[in-house]
């Protein structure tokens, strides 16, 4: 799995961090990655700047921050060989000064830590996604740091494929023979126009529809060294069969795809969003790297 050979690891310098370090270790061995960037930022205000008090704790706060990083990673991070490992400690707006170190270090993979518990509309963790011009990791506080089953929503779209050819590099790297496939599905007709049998009946004819697009799709993916498997949901939240499911069936990874076929979807999309800010395992948002290079350049100039 050499895909990810660039990794940014965005660090809160708290207990949060433990599980991301560990996460990126992970990563970073299956990938044979060649660099891993640690970055912390010191958020700074801007309204302040200029006030000599302000910029003097600034000043101090770095070396507590640099040291305090040299701590975590090397508590935690397990460095392959050869791997180049930065540490860097920047003062600014966090979500400003880690897509900028993506870009320019040309950054593969960003991993970001996500507090316990139901994240917030506009933390880190959504707004790096929504803006990231390469794959993101999403790594909830206390996830322990193992990938043995890897769920995979599909709505067989391109970007799901893209999930999927994610998710096959993941599988080999960690010798895992099957990878599960969801697709959520429902009956896009009120309940009130079909009544009784009827109503069963429309609901099987969208599942066997479901199951054939299904087939069509992996098709491409067959033979590559891992078998898949389907699950086939009624359920019209998609979010919440993908919780459901990755609940089910204890997986430790779930790979989107960063858009989808849902109207709902605007940048990013909409389920992924709810997952990011719910989800109990790691998430991995699979993006093609270069996405977003031009909405980049006008955020950062």
């Amino acid at each position: 799995m050499h895909r990810y050979q660039k990794l940014l690891v965005a660090l809160n310098l708290n207990e949060q961090d433990e599980a991301t370090i560990h996460y990126a270790s992970l990563v970073a061995q299956m990938a044979g990655s060649r660099c891993v960037h640690f970055l912390h930022v010191i958020r700074t205000d801007q309204t302040l700047a200029k006030a000599e008090v302000y910029r003097n704790l600034i000043a101090s706060a770095r070396p507590a921050a640099e040291a305090k990083m040299a701590e975590a990673v090397a508590a935690r991070f397990r460095s392959p060989d050869g791997i180049e490992v930065i540490q860097d400690v920047r003062e600014g707006v966090p979500i400003t000064e880690v897509l900028r170190a993506a870009r320019e270090e040309e950054i593969d993979l960003i991993v970001v830590g996500r507090k316990a518990g139901k994240a917030s509309v506009g933390d880190l963790p959504e707004r790096v996604t929504r803006k990231a011009p390469c794959s993101v990791l999403i790594v909830p506080e206390q996830s322990r740091p193992r990938i043995d089953r890897i769920l995979v929503p599909v709505d067989f779209s391109d970007h799901s494929a893209d999930a999927v050819d994610v998710a096959v590099a993941f599988a080999k790297a960690r010798e895992i023979r099957e990878i599960t496939c969801l697709h959520a599905y429902n009956v896009p007709i009120p309940s009130s126009y079909v009544m009784g049998e009827g109503e069963a009946e429309l609901a099987e004819a969208f599942r066997q529809y479901a199951g054939r697009a299904y087939d069509e799709f992996i098709e491409p993916f067959r033979g590559r060294g891992v078998d898949f498997r389907i699950l086939l949901r009624l359920e019209s939240e998609e979010a919440k069969a993908i919780l459901d499911a990755a609940d089910e069936e204890k997986a430790d990874l779930v790979v989107v795809g960063t858009r989808g076929t849902s109207a709902a979807t605007v940048l990013l999309g909409s389920v992924t969003e709810q997952l990011i800010w719910t989800t109990k395992v790691p998430l991995l948002a699979a993006k093609r790297k270069g996405s977003n290079w031009d909405l980049l350049s006008l955020l950062l100039g």
